[in-house]
């Protein structure tokens, strides 16, 4: 006899802000997400959350858009309050997660 398994999938949420300290307008991302130039997104992009009940959830953020440049891997739930200077002195520009 079979048995049934059931899977719950979560996906990772991405929410991004427009002011640092996660203040201002927002938008919200489910699942897999790469966004190529954060400057045309809520006029600016200036922190986020990323969140996944999955430790291995990862979040790539580059200095340059189209994800060229420097770049910074985090792994699990992550918040930052500002961008700005966060990859060996410079902002980010574009992310995948």
């Amino acid at each position: 006899m079979k048995k049934t398994v059931h899977v719950s999938q979560t996906y990772p949420r991405l929410t991004v802000y427009s002011e640092e300290d996660y203040r201002g307008e927002s938008r919200v991302y489910r699942g897999n997400t790469g966004l190529r130039n954060l400057d045309n997104i809520l006029g600016g992009v200036e922190c986020l959350r990323f969140f996944s009940t999955s430790s291995n959830a990862t979040l790539v953020v580059f200095t340059r858009p189209n994800f060229h440049g420097g770049f910074r891997v985090y792994r699990g739930n992550t918040n930052l309050r500002d961008l700005d200077d966060l990859i060996r002195g410079n902002d980010v520009e574009s992310l995948i997660s």
